[in-house]
């Protein structure tokens, strides 16, 4: 994400309940899918490795479907 995030490893750090995963997800979200970030920020497709390691499969799942709505998860 140029502007927004350097490539390659990245940490991200904050009080807790700030939405620190939700933005993770959503990021990795946007560039899995390729397409916009923020609904504006133009992003190039790629893989992505998100590590929800204090989260649920099932809590993963239902935050995913808040961020995705309808839509299908992308394939990477």
């Amino acid at each position: 994400m140029p502007g927004i995030l350097a490539e390659g490893v990245s940490v991200l750090a904050g009080p807790p309940k700030v939405g620190k995963s939700w933005l993770s997800l959503g990021l990795g979200l946007s560039v899995a899918a390729g397409g916009k970030a923020f609904d504006s920020v133009p992003v190039d497709g790629g893989p992505v490795l998100y590590l929800a390691l204090e989260d649920t499969p099932r809590r993963l799942q239902t935050r995913m479907g808040k961020i995705l709505g309808a839509s299908q998860p992308p394939p990477g």
